[in-house]
């Protein structure tokens, strides 16, 4: 007898979690809290899972997610562009909580990224202290920003008291994040690894073990996919357009091409890959990027490999 395979999808609130599956029509709502959690996972076991998506909801989706992993369901987060596209490819005037779980449930068919295996509690750990690091670096840069145009002498002086408070906390945080590295064996070697390459200091280094958990067991074109450096065709019949960077994830980006600015101007074999696309017309920042994506290749060949 053939079992049957399930995809799932949850619509994300903060309050609730309305939970659907696929090729069945069955609805749970149950709230966002750990006893929710458990409802839905004593709901759902014994369902041959192959997919349960969720959209990235601001966070709100941390807990459900980090829950369902714990517990061995293969969990992917889709970017909210994605899940609304094919929802709205479904049903174009229809928007309900409901309707939208149904959506990502069927979505989860044709889904093509793989569920991240689950994260230890120091990848967990490492993530969050992460992104709290950079909420605080852009903090840092508005107050920046605001003392270069501060005239008054009690606003600039408030203004940089912000910026000292900021810079501490900031200090806190990078020594947090190095504790967190060092206490898992795992990490600490690939984060070891990461050093080695031209451009890669701890915050790049922190950056990729945070960010891109997948480093060193995807190819290269997925993981230049995943940190949005694979260039995505736009073309149509005669036309040919430009080859642009779209998706992906953010912050491994803005990490990478930080890194690829430094490799540029700190080794030869980097600064000409660079002037190599200048000297054919690429835009500077367009040629940082392409150096970005191979230096992204060589981390995850390095990863794999070990050496």
């Amino acid at each position: 007898m053939t079992q049957t395979t399930y995809y799932g999808g949850i619509d994300v609130s903060q309050a609730t979690l309305v939970a659907a599956t696929f090729p069945e029509t069955e609805i749970l709502t149950v709230p966002n809290t750990p006893e929710g959690w458990r409802q839905l996972l004593q709901a759902w076991q014994g369902y041959a899972w192959e997919r349960i998506l969720l959209e990235s909801s601001g966070g709100y989706e941390q807990g459900v997610v980090q829950a369902l992993r714990a517990a061995g369901l293969p969990v992917v987060v889709v970017p909210p562009q994605q899940a609304a596209h094919f929802a709205r490819s479904l049903r174009p005037y229809l928007k309900t909580d409901a309707a939208d779980a149904r959506a990502l449930a069927r979505f989860g068919v044709v889904y093509e990224a793989p569920a991240p295996a689950p994260a230890s509690s120091a990848q967990a750990a490492l993530k969050a202290l992460w992104a709290r690091r950079e909420q605080v670096v852009r903090m840092v840069e508005a107050e920046k920003k605001r003392l270069r145009t501060a005239g008054h002498p009690l606003v600039r002086a408030s203004v940089e008291r912000m910026i000292e408070a900021l810079e501490a906390e900031l200090a806190q945080l990078e020594q947090a994040l190095a504790a967190v590295e060092a206490s898992d064996a795992g990490l600490a070697a690939r984060g070891a690894l990461l050093r080695t390459a031209v451009g890669v200091g701890a915050v790049v280094a922190w950056g990729l073990l945070a960010e891109l958990p997948e480093l060193g067991s995807v190819s290269r074109q997925v993981i230049a996919a995943l940190a949005g450096l694979a260039p995505m065709e736009r073309s149509s019949g005669q036309r040919s357009g430009a080859r642009r960077l779209r998706g992906g994830r953010v912050r491994v980006r803005r990490v990478l091409y930080q890194a690829a600015v430094v490799a540029v101007r700190c080794e030869g074999r980097w600064r000409g890959v660079y002037e190599g696309l200048r000297g054919r017309g690429v835009s500077a920042k367009a040629a940082y990027c392409a150096v970005a994506r191979r230096l992204l290749v060589v981390l995850n060949a390095m990863v794999r490999s070990g050496r």
